[in-house]
């Protein structure tokens, strides 16, 4: 009923090409599914075919574009009109990693920028995507901003998910705090909606899940959901440190995954609000509704087509 009412009114826009950046990511490849559903004339940028293939996704619109090659820019940014640029996860250099491509948009007088940031990074200037908010915003270029929360995949099939299904085990320094999590299915529902429509121009959407869960109640609802106990242990931000540098990850990347769980236990990520409903006039997936139908039981707990 929405779009039949969008349509009617002119404020559905199917015309020119969407380019959908990190099309092969948990976001972007969801992003993508639905205009291609919606016959939305879209083109995913993808630096992996063989990943692209795994998650079926049409290979006729996608396009070989890497951040790091400006000369893959000419043929990824032909004939688009809008973008959805999509930062690679945990990137400490994420604004210079963007800026040559969000320039040459810019330079292509692209119609509509969208920016997917997130939750927080207005705390601070100096945070990578925040950078990028800036800059786009200062571009004269009409844009719109989403600042996710913490999402539910991380404990599915994200850089929680080996510890929880190999020892049942969230090993975090988030303390007792509260995480609004949400389902990348809304996040991808909401982006696909603003790409697609002209009401949402110059407007930062900040996305949340319905509810407000420590991690000790993630846990229980895992137990539950997956009949296998899964706990919540958590630790220090030195212990954490230790952990990751004796996995090899690099300092930069140690220091903003721990720049991430300070808010956290802080309860800065606790707050709940409406803009998924706004956008989408539905509230968004609960946790517990996400893992039944996002994993399957009761031990596996792997991810399933979600």
């Amino acid at each position: 009923m929405k779009n039949r009412i969008l349509r009617y009114i002119g404020l559905e826009d199917h015309s020119g090409k969407i380019l959908i950046t990190g099309a092969t990511g948990h976001v972007g490849s969801k992003v993508f599914n639905i205009l291609e559903d919606e016959s939305v004339n879209v083109r995913g940028a993808v630096r992996n075919f063989d990943k692209a293939k795994d998650l079926e996704l049409n290979i006729d619109d996608l396009t070989y574009f890497d951040y790091t090659k400006p000369e893959t820019f000419e043929e990824t940014f032909e004939d688009i009109e809008k973008v959805l640029f999509i930062a690679p996860p945990l990137d400490p250099k994420a604004f210079e990693l963007l800026k040559p491509a969000i320039d040459y948009a810019i330079e292509k007088e692209v119609k509509h920028i969208v920016v997917l940031s997130a939750y927080g990074v207005e705390q601070s200037d100096e945070i990578p995507l925040r950078k990028v908010e800036l800059h786009v915003k200062n571009s004269g270029i009409p844009y719109t901003i989403i600042r996710p929360n913490f999402f539910m995949e991380n404990f599915t099939t994200g850089f929680l998910s080996d510890s929880i299904k190999n020892d049942g085990e969230i090993i975090i320094p988030a303390g007792d705090g509260q995480t609004s999590f949400i389902d990348t299915r809304d996040i991808a529902a909401v982006i696909a909606e603003i790409l697609i429509n002209k009401i949402y121009i110059n407007q930062v959407y900040i996305l949340t899940g319905p509810e407000a869960l420590d991690h000790h109640e993630i846990a229980s609802i895992m137990s539950e959901i997956w009949e296998k106990e899964i706990t919540y242990k958590p630790i220090s931000e030195e212990d954490m440190r230790d952990s990751l540098k004796s996995g090899g990850i690099p300092e930069e990347v140690i220091n903003m995954t721990l720049g991430l769980y300070y808010p956290v236990r802080k309860g800065l990520n606790a707050k709940i609000t409406d803009d998924v409903r706004k956008v989408l006039g539905r509230d968004p997936v609960t946790f517990k509704k996400f893992l039944i139908e996002c994993t399957s039981k009761p031990v596996e707990a792997t991810a399933i087509a979600c």
